[in-house]
């Protein structure tokens, strides 16, 4: 019984980061120029190509990379390094797309960066989940942005806000 249900998370797991991926590039498919940049920076400009959001919060995106960087070293490093030597005149998001197909390895660590955007956490190698640090990771998942919801158990609403229906001429608490 705990196979299966082991085997069901992990479809579903990859399911769940295939759509995260599609819904970040059919929404959205910035071009990036690419020019020599910082570690963070490159991280932060990889990080928009994979999830599709052109603006990443600075803090957040160096507390990822560091989380990453800790567990996935080398495969980090050698996917910002590919992706910061595209040429900056080609579809970057194609090319790198065209890489990842070609290395699982990379496209491994590339979906654990959409992953810990998405949702804050991602797996380490032996599949065990390396869960959200902070409460801001938790709450600023991409996720709840693309459903419209805020997270479970974190709202801006004060006390009873729910009693209430929402007021549709004002933006969501999200």
């Amino acid at each position: 019984m705990a196979a299966v249900k082991t085997g069901h998370m992990k479809l579903f797991s990859r399911l769940f980061l295939g759509l995260m991926y599609l819904l970040g590039h059919v929404f959205k498919s910035p071009k990036i120029t690419l020019k020599p940049m910082e570690i963070p920076e490159i991280f932060r400009s990889l990080s928009s190509v994979l999830t599709g959001e052109d603006v990443l919060d600075a803090t957040l995106s160096e507390e990822y990379r560091a989380r990453l960087q800790r567990v996935y070293a080398s495969d980090l490093d050698i996917l910002m390094s590919t992706f910061s030597n595209l040429d900056p005149c080609s579809d970057v998001v194609a090319e790198l797309d065209r890489l990842l197909d070609q290395n699982p390895t990379l496209a491994n660590i590339a979906r654990q960066v959409i992953k810990v955007w998405y949702t804050g956490q991602f797996n380490e190698p032996d599949d065990t989940i390396n869960g959200p640090k902070t409460p801001e990771q938790y709450r600023s998942g991409l996720l709840w942005k693309v459903i419209q919801a805020h997270a479970p158990g974190y709202t801006n609403g004060t006390y009873g806000y729910w009693a209430t229906a929402p007021d549709e001429s004002k933006p969501s608490l999200v």
